[in-house]
């Protein structure tokens, strides 16, 4: 749930820079001194949120989650306050920060699943994940921290584009810990049946198998599938 929450922040921070843009225009013959004490006003919150989150190094005693929090306040914030940025006068080089923010609409559009961990972690390699090949193509991946159904975790299908991964399909219970898979045949290159062999926790040196198909290509909405 919590990465949904943090990708929904972010677009509302989208959405928020968007109208800021056009509405600050209305804004620049009337006060232009007290709009641009505003906006510094916004930016030192931003920067406070900034060293809320980097404190974490020093005050060991604060909960992870709140700093994690702070991140994305802080990253959603300096995606908002660029399009009034764009409106304001200021630096050129404060502008270009703030754009930053909002160019990661790429990484968002690519690989949302990982941005939503980087919204959270502040570090797209802290997850938990297994990453299990397919073919040169594709993999499947364990979906780090997305609550666990009947004590079994939860995997993603993910296509890898050179250095990003495009998720494909979300929440696959293969009903056990994946081992390795085995395609058996592709359909249309839209989607594969494959043999996923799982480990077996009472049987150490073997392992269970399922045949489950898997999507191809990107799906619309979550859904958790397992056939056996």
């Amino acid at each position: 749930m919590l990465p949904y929450l943090a990708l929904a922040l972010y677009i509302i921070s989208l959405i928020t820079s968007l109208i800021l843009m056009l509405t600050a225009k209305r804004m620049e013959g009337a006060n232009v001194h007290r709009k641009v004490r505003g906006f510094k006003i916004a930016v030192a919150i931003h920067f406070l949120l900034l060293l809320l989150f980097m404190s974490r190094h020093l005050l060991s005693s604060t909960s992870a989650g709140f700093l994690n929090l702070s991140f994305l306040l802080y990253f959603c914030t300096g995606a908002a306050l660029c399009g009034w940025a764009m409106r304001t006068t200021v630096p050129w080089l404060l502008k270009i920060y703030f754009l930053l923010f909002d160019a990661s609409i790429v990484l968002f559009l690519i690989m949302p699943f990982n941005f939503s961990v980087f919204l959270l972690t502040a570090d797209f390699k802290k997850s938990d994940e297994v990453k299990i090949p397919v073919n040169e193509h594709y993999y499947i991946m364990q979906q780090g921290t997305v609550v666990q159904q009947s004590g079994y975790p939860i995997y993603r299908v993910v296509k890898h584009h050179g250095m990003f991964n495009q998720t494909v399909q979300y929440n696959l219970n293969f009903g056990g810990v994946l081992d390795s898979v085995h395609i058996i045949s592709i359909i249309n290159d839209k989607s594969a049946n494959i043999r996923a062999y799982l480990k077996n926790p009472a049987k150490p040196n073997s392992a269970d198998s399922s045949d489950v198909e898997i999507k191809l290509q990107h799906e619309a909405k979550d859904e958790i599938q397992r056939q056996i």
